[in-house]
């Protein structure tokens, strides 16, 4: 029996919709309790009528999860919606099944990626298939176990990337014979503003949730999205991320509630898997991907709803302006189809043209050091710059955006902002790719273009989001203009001079770390300097965090560089100053956690390079201080 949860309408779900996969029958009782876990079904293939069936994605290089009844309530604020929806033992509820198993991938015929951050590494127990069993799914719907290395508790000898958050295992052989995808070519994206795609995750349960291209989670709009709060539970960092591209097909992505970050560690990644044989992994940009059929395929393409019996359809409010497709095939008396007829209704375009701009000589810039930046990325001898830092954000306020009669229950039309940006003195030199500004939409009251940049553009009404220079771009004057456009007609800015863009550095390196003193006493000083520090371009943003003391120290009463400490306290270059309060009791330690306390960052490795230190002991260092 293959088994699809029913359309309860609960939380807006419905089985047949958001269900990735078919199940087979339960291999127990369902439980009248929460006690009763235990009981699962296991997936026998993929669910053809789900929103996103017709477009045959290819997931056939995940690991497959079963649905059993498990982790109802591993978070205070599932529980809460659990019992608002039944009580944790309410088993009819798709929420109440949820696997608690880590989701990876094949990155090649013996490797598999997961999340490194949450403790369950040890991957050596029964994931529904027996212990140390893996499952996958050939493209055709077959399925096939492979087992795994049992290496002291963990799965696989493979590699361990802090930057990265990334966990490489190895299978205890390689994957041949089997009709399944390898997932060496991933999208670089981490649904940031100017991401042209749309978001599918698979959830814990096997139920897809759906984002739009600026990374909102479409809870609205449409007979399908959930509707209700979806809670987190354990195991869902690095769910099963994927886009839906038409060239390139289903591209995998990993960013979902902090999943793991290839492009942070990318490097060491692929020398790994060259280092066993195996080709490396390909990250594909906006640059990368041909958009001359569309690029991506829209979330609103996979909520388009059936007419049904009905004789009305009520346009939504993003097909304004756009033609209707109805193609009709009647039923004769006989059971045969009769010959499709298909009508193109156009909908008619309501609304205003896009505002225009007011004060295109004095953009607003952004107040975050980080991102007013003409730093180049990536550099010849440096790490790529984040795509939020080392960038630059940019806001042009406009003209009220008027606020026209409701239009299928919205204001207006829909405004899509963005940028040219081009470079050198006869501004030749444009980008092949735009930068897209999302979330620059009309609000709902209609009263004007909604910024973004949170509180770094409070209260502005504009355009803004990153733009990242490539490397060749270094020592040119760089220059943009703003665009809002609608289906109605656009708005075009001039040219504004940014400025000149700064030649690529490097990320944060250093040979050592050390203090001059081990053996402070009270009101004593520690100069920690790094020795052969680098850190091009050097913005002032190294950190000193998570420091604690034991024994009497209060660490808020010392005092780095003269400041009192807080965590996350930054200063410049590769030394600085760490007093002791002069009042520090005798035999009191300060504290320090293992390449977590002391980061030197810039914008191209934002997380910092950590420290080590002498001594260490349980990932920590104690100093002992205080006293005469």
């Amino acid at each position: 029996m293959t088994y699809v949860f029913p359309d309860t309408g609960e939380g807006g779900y419905s089985g047949p919709f958001h269900d990735y996969y078919l199940y087979g029958d339960f291999d127990g009782d369902l439980p009248t309790n929460d006690s009763g876990g235990g009981v699962k079904a296991l997936i026998t293939g993929v669910n053809p009528s789900s929103a996103i069936g017709q477009f045959n994605p290819d997931l056939s290089g995940v690991l497959l999860k079963p649905r059993r009844f498990n982790n109802h309530a591993s978070l205070e604020n599932a529980g809460n919606q659990y019992e608002e929806r039944g009580g944790t033992a309410n088993f009819s509820s798709y929420l109440s099944w949820n696997a608690g198993y880590k989701s990876c991938m094949l990155i090649s015929p013996r490797h598999i990626i997961s999340t490194r951050h949450d403790k369950t590494n040890r991957w050596n127990k029964d994931r529904g298939y027996g212990v140390g069993v893996m499952q996958f799914m050939e493209k055709d719907g077959t399925t096939f176990n492979v087992n795994t290395i049992d290496a002291g508790g963990y799965l696989g000898s493979g590699l361990d990337s802090v930057d990265g958050d990334y966990i490489v295992h190895k299978l205890s052989e390689e994957i041949t014979g089997r009709d399944v995808t390898i997932n060496n070519v991933l999208w670089d994206s981490s649904k940031t503003p100017g991401d042209p795609s749309s978001q599918v995750v698979l959830n814990s349960n096997g139920v897809m949730r759906f984002f739009t291209e600026g990374g909102a989670e479409r809870n609205d709009e449409i007979t399908g999205p959930l509707t209700s709060p979806q809670p987190l539970f354990g195991c869902d960092s690095g769910s099963i991320t994927f886009f839906l591209h038409k060239t390139e097909g289903t591209l995998m992505n990993s960013g979902f509630q902090s999943g793991f970050r290839i492009h942070n560690d990318l490097t060491t990644l692929n020398n790994y898997l060259v280092s066993e044989g195996y080709s490396g992994i390909t990250l594909l940009s906006n640059a990368d991907l041909d958009t001359s059929n569309g690029g991506f395929y829209n979330y609103r393409d996979f909520n388009i709803p059936a007419l049904s019996n009905s004789s009305t359809y009520t346009p939504q409010f993003f097909n304004n302006g756009k033609k209707l497709k109805v193609t009709i095939t009647g039923t004769r008396a006989d059971g045969k189809k009769t010959k499709p007829f298909t009508k193109e209704i156009q909908i008619t375009a309501t609304g205003s043209v896009p505002p225009n701009f007011t004060n295109l000589n004095d953009p607003v810039e952004s107040n975050n050091p980080f991102s007013n930046s003409l730093y180049c990325s990536p550099g010849t001898d440096g790490a790529e710059i984040s795509y939020i830092y080392g960038s630059y954000y940019l806001g042009f306020t406009t003209d009220v955006h008027p606020a026209d009669e409701s239009v299928y229950s919205r204001y207006g039309v829909t405004c899509d902002a963005y940028v040219d940006v081009a470079y050198g003195s006869t501004l030749s030199g444009e980008f092949n790719s735009i930068a897209d500004f999302a979330l620059t939409k009309d609000s709902i009251s209609g009263g004007g273009l909604v910024a973004y940049g949170g509180t770094n553009f409070e209260g502005i009404r504009g355009i803004a989001g990153p733009i990242s220079f490539p490397n060749e771009v270094a020592g040119q004057t760089v220059y943009i203009r703003p665009n809002i456009f609608n289906t109605l007609g656009s708005t075009q800015g001039d040219w504004y001079e940014l400025g000149r863009a700064i030649t690529a550095g490097r990320g944060s390196t250093f040979t050592s770390f050390s203090f001059d003193n081990y053996s402070p006493t009270a009101g004593g000083t520690m100069i920690g300097t790094a020795a052969g520090y680098t850190a091009i371009p050097e913005i002032g943003t190294n950190k000193i965090q998570n420091l604690f003391g034991l024994g009497g120290l209060t660490v808020a009463d010392i005092r780095i560089n003269g400041a009192s400490y807080v965590s996350g306290i930054t200063f410049s270059g590769p030394t600085f100053a760490l007093k002791i309060p002069s009042d520090c009791p005798e035999g009191a330690s300060l504290g320090i956690l293992n390449i977590a306390s002391i980061k030197y960052t810039n914008p191209y490795i934002i997380d910092g390079v950590g420290v080590t230190f002498p001594g260490e002991l349980s990932g920590v260092t104690y100093i002992n201080v205080g006293g005469s």
